[in-house]
């Protein structure tokens, strides 16, 4: 290897896991390099204005900012102190056939809200609650890594209608039913959302982002938005840095790929590796598409109950995850999140412009399809959203959607997975896709590594940057 570097590691992909990442490394005082292919910092944790409306691109909220590794990242990142999140209580609102229930911003309380509902099952909602949240997490693993959360909540509930409302947050947040999601994935998920919930950024979600690009410089790392990364430079068993769209080689020690992992050994590396035989064969998780409504009119009598109301029409989820497609044949879907960005901030909203947006998660289905079937699809999504918001066509000033091909132009996540690898049973295990890669020098981080835990959500990307610059420092220390 070339005995001078331009930058001890380069980053490539400034979401989450990128910013925290560079954030480590240049707290402990490496020369740091971000490229962001994107014209703005944060991968799904974005926001864009239109027509003077503020959205969010994807992501609703955060978990685990008091006790979970998120409250971690940003104690040693000195950002706990520095950067204001408004909690949301309640967080969540889940309205299914002849019951609603709410999802408190602490665990007593929330199961206070599920014993109102379910009387005969309180005993039943003590003893789950207790073991999710009071055993360790070796423990835990255990006995339930090999296990489905469809069977863990057997073995607690008999309630179906229960069972339901528990695993509709796992869906939505995760993407999968509870027939697959590996039931440690869903615990620790539990943890992180209902032990310490509904955490959302003072200003937005690009707010969080900006933050953490500020506080990247400041520890006086470089960043480069509009500039993506055409090759990885290999010469194995080493990378040696990137190649960028002007053909310009930048050298490195390290580099760290905190991008699709599709993208990262199909098409940056062009050499065939044991990664590239894996990326081809697991299963990626689902997509979402997206309503963005701009209104006329306050919808805080909408938003009175929550913020983020979950309309489910068909209480089985596992029966609505299968039939997915049937949500955007149908005139109505069978299962939405509505979701008040206005309604989170306590900044004052301008000209009253506030908005609204309606997610439904998507099968694989092939681009044209999105294409040919989108205002009929945007249309439907409005209808059922008007089933728990009366009159909210009326107040319509401003109607747009992302598809799952749109979050792919601008994530390049390949089908626009939500949550990189799906998070069931047999991809759970940290060995099935790690940090570390054939590459000496190579690490990986975001929602397309395998943490052991899951991958999706804002706290397990972030943990997965800040592990991957701790081997990082360790290494580099040590030589």
């Amino acid at each position: 290897m070339s005995e001078h570097y331009d930058y001890d590691a380069i980053i490539i992909g400034a979401g989450i896991s990128g910013l925290v990442c560079g954030c480590y490394l240049a707290k402990a005082g490496f020369k740091t390099l971000i490229l962001e292919q994107h014209v703005l910092a944060g991968g799904y944790c974005t926001s864009f204005k239109r027509e003077g409306y503020n959205f969010d691109s994807a992501i609703h909220y955060f978990g685990g900012l008091k006790t979970g590794s998120l409250h971690t990242i940003i104690e040693e990142l000195g950002i706990i102190n520095e950067f204001k999140f408004n909690q949301l209580d309640p967080s969540d609102r889940i309205i299914i056939p002849n019951n609603e229930v709410l999802i408190r911003s602490n665990i007593e309380d929330t199961v206070i809200e599920l014993k109102k509902s379910w009387k005969e099952e309180s005993t039943n909602i003590d003893a789950f609650f207790e073991f999710i949240t009071a055993t360790s997490i070796a423990t835990l693993y255990r006995k339930t890594i090999d296990i489905s959360f469809s069977e863990l909540l057997s073995n607690y509930f008999r309630n179906s209608d229960l069972k339901s409302v528990i695993s509709i947050l796992l869906h939505g947040n995760m993407g999968l039913p509870p027939s697959k999601i590996s039931a440690f994935v869903a615990i620790v998920f539990m943890r992180e959302f209902l032990l310490d919930a509904g955490y959302y950024p003072e200003g937005g979600m690009q707010s969080f982002s900006n933050y953490l690009v500020s506080k990247f410089i400041n520890l006086k790392g470089e960043i480069r938005l509009s500039s993506k990364v055409t090759e990885i430079i290999t010469k194995f068993p080493n990378v040696h840095g990137i190649i960028g769209e002007d053909g310009k080689k930048i050298s490195s020690k390290y580099v760290v790929s905190c991008i699709d992992a599709n993208q990262t050994f199909n098409s940056l590396i062009p050499s065939r590796t044991s990664e590239k035989e894996k990326v081809n064969r697991l299963e990626i998780s689902s997509s979402v598409f997206i309503v963005y409504l701009g209104l006329e009119n306050d919808t805080s009598e909408s938003a009175a109950k929550c913020c983020n109301t979950w309309y489910f029409k068909e209480s089985d989820v596992d029966a609505y995850h299968n039939n997915l497609l049937d949500s955007f044949t149908q005139r109505n879907a069978k299962g939405i999140l509505v979701t008040f960005p206005c309604a989170k901030n306590n900044a004052k909203i301008k000209h009253n412009k506030h908005t609204l947006q309606i997610f439904i998660s998507t099968p694989s289905i092939n681009e044209d399809f999105w294409i040919n079937n989108k205002e009929s699809i945007s249309a439907n999504l409005i209808s059922t959203a008007e089933e728990i918001i009366p009159n909210l066509r009326k107040n319509i000033n401003l109607s747009f959607s992302a598809t799952p091909a749109t979050l792919k132009k601008y994530t390049l996540n390949t089908n626009g997975a939500s949550f990189g690898w799906a998070s069931t049973i047999n991809q759970t295990n940290s060995f099935v896709f790690p940090q570390t890669t054939s590459f000496e020098n190579l690490i990986l981080a975001g929602h397309w590594v395998t943490m052991g835990s899951g991958q999706g959500g804002i706290s397990t990307v972030a943990l997965s940057g800040k592990k991957a610059a701790e081997i990082i420092v360790s290494r580099l220390k040590n030589n």
